[in-house]
């Protein structure tokens, strides 16, 4: 299945399990802190998107969802949004021509036309527009996982 308008990044955890195991904790606890600040970190992401989306019905900025994994040393957020139409909104579309019909029909501010072929759309790009508005928000999201996990590492002292 392709899926449609989606965004990730990731933090290699390595060195921060490296510093806890120095001071005799256990890797779950980074771990556990560190999906945390990164389904936070996404859902501030996805939440920056939406607000790029504007649709009648709402729906494509409502389908927006975070997953978060952690592979070996990686925790990874994605951010997805599920609408079956959200990967044409986000990069654009080429032109479409009228197959099953003699034309095609579609309102415009309350008109309704008929055309056998329309141009292309340009993209909205708001899945690079909401990570480039939440990029303070994520960064201050992450620091703040940085010292939940060294006041952790500190009361395991």
């Amino acid at each position: 299945m392709t899926i449609a308008g989606t965004k990730s990044f990731n933090i290699d955890t390595s060195e921060i399990e490296k510093m806890a195991n120095v001071f005799g904790t256990s890797g779950p606890m980074v771990q556990s802190e560190m999906r945390t600040g990164m389904r936070a970190a996404g859902g501030h992401t996805r939440d920056a998107a939406a607000k790029h989306i504007k649709n009648k019905s709402g729906d494509l900025a409502k389908s927006g969802k975070v997953e978060v994994t952690l592979t070996g040393k990686t925790v990874e957020a994605r951010v997805r949004f599920g609408a079956p139409y959200a990967r044409i909104v986000n990069d654009g579309r080429g032109p479409v021509v009228a197959q099953r019909a003699k034309a095609l029909r579609f309102e415009i501010d309350g008109e309704v036309l008929f055309r056998k072929r329309v141009g292309p759309a340009a993209g909205v790009h708001y899945l690079e527009k909401g990570q480039a508005d939440a990029a303070p928000k994520v960064q201050a999201e992450l620091e703040a996982t940085t010292k939940r996990i060294a006041a952790n590492l500190e009361k395991a002292i």
